[in-house]
């Protein structure tokens, strides 16, 4: 079930890879780039919360596969109570220096 899900997060986030950054330093490396820097975003409690977020979004998948357009109410005033709690969770920064996201920076050696 988990591999599926997997599967399915990553066509859906339109991913083109979850490589590790290990992966990635080493296929840099491959053609000649080194990591300069890694900076992981969002922690491992954060992603919980978004990976649980996406279960709120299924009356739109309803309405999708009942109308083949992902139809998003207006939310008003009651969206930016969650806008500002997601907002914080984005906001905080691993700790250990790892987390379920990283952006690589690279230069040519």
């Amino acid at each position: 079930m988990a591999a599926r899900y997997a599967a399915w997060f990553d066509a859906k986030s339109r991913h083109m890879t979850t490589a590790s950054a290990d992966e990635w330093r080493s296929r840099l490396h491959a053609r000649g780039l080194e990591v300069t820097r890694a900076t992981y975003y969002l922690t491992a409690a954060s992603h919980r919360v978004f990976d649980l977020l996406h279960y709120l979004s299924l009356p739109n998948l309803a309405a999708h596969a009942l109308t083949g357009r992902w139809v998003v109410p207006p939310l008003g005033w009651p969206g930016r109570l969650p806008a500002r709690w997601v907002s914080r969770l984005v906001a905080d920064e691993p700790s250990g220096g790892e987390g379920p996201y990283v952006m690589l920076e690279a230069e040519r050696r």
